[in-house]
């Protein structure tokens, strides 16, 4: 047998290939962007949709970490951090966790911290840091079989 994990990022669908246009736009909706900084074109709910959707790497590791130690994880996870106008987290805090596992919740925040986003704010912009706040969703790891060919003789 073997174990596949799947985890979803509410915000996007999982699409194999580059982020599109339409995956971002569709996924912004579920993305919250407050905040001095929030007025900026480099800070629209779809350019931070397209930024997370290239980091969700980050978060299926941790992911891949925690389920190898307890597969029955699952839920939602919602975060809020802020990102200062350099484009640097300056913190981000677990706003909602029922994935039953308040230490994964901690380890995608401290994962967070360490993100800097791109494009910067421009200096003709330079409001100030917004927050964003992102769910994600963990559906837990399903049961396959793997078959093996067999030989003709």
């Amino acid at each position: 047998m073997r174990k596949l994990l799947f985890l979803t990022l509410i915000m996007v669908s999982l699409a194999v290939g580059a982020v599109t246009h339409e995956i971002t736009v569709m996924g912004a909706e579920l993305i919250t962007v407050e905040g001095p900084g929030a007025a900026s074109a480099n800070r629209q709910p779809e350019i931070m949709s397209a930024e997370l959707y290239n980091r969700q790497s980050n978060i299926e590791n941790i992911y891949n970490e925690y389920i190898a130690l307890d597969p029955s994880i699952s839920g939602d996870i919602e975060v809020m951090f802020t990102l200062e106008p350099d484009s640097t987290v300056s913190g981000c805090i677990v706003l909602s966790n029922t994935t039953g596992n308040e230490e994964f919740g901690r380890a995608i925040a401290e994962r967070i911290k360490l993100w800097v986003f791109t494009p910067m704010i421009e200096e003709a912009e330079y409001y100030g840091w917004v927050t964003i706040t992102m769910p994600y969703s963990f559906t837990g790891i399903e049961e396959a079989t793997v078959e093996t060919p067999t030989e003709t003789p």
